[in-house]
């Protein structure tokens, strides 16, 4: 997984695997941070 954070209150994310064929998933900024958040504390199990 690669994340860019150079655009300004987003995150984009996409799959390192695929290369240039991933899609590329835009997520606010509070998104990003929250789900990181959560896995970080273990509540996605």
């Amino acid at each position: 997984m690669e994340v860019a954070r150079n655009l300004p209150g987003t995150a984009l994310v996409r799959d390192s695997k695929l290369g240039q064929n991933s899609p590329v998933l835009p997520f606010s900024r509070t998104a990003w941070t929250s789900f990181l958040d959560a896995v970080k504390s273990d509540h996605l199990a």
